[in-house]
């Protein structure tokens, strides 16, 4: 496990060969902004970026204009559905859908009481994340309701779960506290450790070969 870099981040975009990112930092003024950069996998490098590349990463063709449609278009994480429209889901729970280049739907999805984050899709629903409710939901869009539910507060499955990813076949979840990425086979259901860290887990992402995990103490590559 390799450090590349100590940011505060603000978001990670993952990309084909390596990933882009924005930051909180302190300029030479002394005051604090928001600043992008690009991590190239290929030549171990990091590049200055602007805020037109990332968003072009993040949301692809008409990005420009989604990024306009949804206003705050940084905090959030967005998940194409299986009909073409993004979905952004912001950690206060709100959800943002964007279809044919239009805002066309904005909602609160929470889980009994407890705000959603971090979609992830697999067919035709969409898993999120649950941290406050310790769980993870596959919630159909179509329907609007929670097909399943897997942890819970009194359980131990997870421990304030706070990013989802799929990769062949498995959902894998980072939970903050406990320091560990999960993964839920799609299979069985069956939820096993996958990497075990010693603080913080953020997030976690593949890029090509590459595997990558945002930890309290900055970004590493696995």
């Amino acid at each position: 496990m390799r450090k590349l870099i100590e940011a505060e981040l603000i978001d990670i975009v993952p990309l084909k060969n390596g990933f882009i990112y924005l930051a909180r930092e302190t300029l030479s003024s002394g005051k604090q902004a928001g600043v992008f950069h690009r991590y190239n996998q290929v030549d171990d490098k990091f590049y200055q970026a602007d805020v037109l590349q990332y968003i072009d990463f993040k949301y692809g063709r008409d990005g420009r204009n989604i990024a306009s449609q949804l206003g705050d278009y940084a905090t959030c994480k967005t998940v194409t559905l299986h009909d073409g429209a993004l979905l952004a889901s912001y950690p206060n729970g709100t959800i943002k859908i964007v279809r044919n280049g239009k805002l066309t739907d904005v909602d609160e999805l929470d889980y009994e009481g407890a705000p959603v984050c971090s979609p992830a899709v697999y067919g035709r629903d969409v898993w999120f994340a649950v941290p406050d409710a310790n769980a993870v939901i596959n919630y159909s869009i179509d329907h609007g309701r929670t097909e399943l539910r897997i942890g819970g507060p009194k359980t131990k499955a997870f421990c304030h779960p706070i990013d989802l990813k799929i990769y062949n076949n498995k959902l894998f979840i980072c939970n903050e506290y406990s320091y560990k990425i999960r993964s839920i086979s799609f299979g069985n259901y069956t939820v096993e450790d996958f990497r075990v860290f010693n603080e913080e887990v953020k997030s976690y992402f593949r890029c090509g070969e590459m595997e990558y995990a945002v930890l309290r103490s900055g970004i590493y590559q696995l």
